[in-house]
């Protein structure tokens, strides 16, 4: 999930509460991710997966109901502001402060 967006939901003290494995601060558009793009952290390389990430009812919870009318609408899927789900295609380690780079 981009770290701008859980910031806007609720500071950065709130990240834990996404459930999302790695926060960054990089463009998780659809025009810039398409599903096949592949990135890497540390040493792993992951692979944008089809499968859209959205708002669900945990997310409500701990969010609210305007957070996810934002993350589900037009604009939110486009820009995947929920995020984006991805398959592991190389294991490796993946380190606090390691940088995420498009392939």
């Amino acid at each position: 999930m981009n770290r701008r967006v859980i910031e806007q939901l609720g500071g950065k003290e709130t990240w834990p509460l996404a459930g999302d494995n790695i926060i960054v601060d990089f463009d998780l558009s659809q025009a810039n991710l398409p599903a096949g793009k592949r990135l890497r952290v540390g040493t792993a390389v992951l692979e944008i997966t089809a499968e859209p990430h959205l708002g669900c009812q945990h997310f409500k919870a701990r969010f609210g109901a305007e957070a996810v009318m934002f993350v589900n609408s037009d604009a939110g899927k486009a820009l995947n502001a929920r995020g984006v789900n991805a398959r592991v295609v190389t294991n490796g380690v993946v380190c606090l402060g390691d940088a995420l780079t498009r392939l």
